[in-house]
């Protein structure tokens, strides 16, 4: 057997729960973008609100405008959400295949 063979499903998982969180990130990051933007307005002026805002960002960035910020957070995302998933993975799998062990540990907690 070669050691690059994975019998676990590790690297789907990994390969899973990193596209996951990538693509959390391509849905929810205009959302962010401008919750951003308004958060940052300078104190003083004019609250502009949350879509006089978005308008602001499209017509002078378009598109590309609300996804800025968009490559540095998937580079982060794709690695934290790949072991997050696999660790919950593993994690449940091993409480699926001892569940005797694991109750005793739910007696002790409650």
């Amino acid at each position: 057997m070669s050691p690059f063979t994975d019998t676990n499903g590790t690297i789907p998982s990994l390969l899973a729960g990193g596209t996951a969180g990538v693509l959390s990130w391509v849905f929810t990051m205009p959302i962010d973008t401008i919750k951003s933007k308004v958060q940052a307005q300078a104190m003083g002026k004019e609250n502009i609100g949350m879509w006089q805002c978005t308008k602001d960002t499209y017509k002078t960035s378009g598109v590309r405008g609300l996804y800025r910020g968009l490559v540095i957070a998937s580079v982060r995302a794709f690695p934290v959400n790949a072991v997050t998933f696999v660790v919950y993975t593993k994690t449940l799998n091993a409480l699926n295949e001892h569940p005797a062990h694991f109750a005793s540990l739910e007696e002790n907690i409650a």
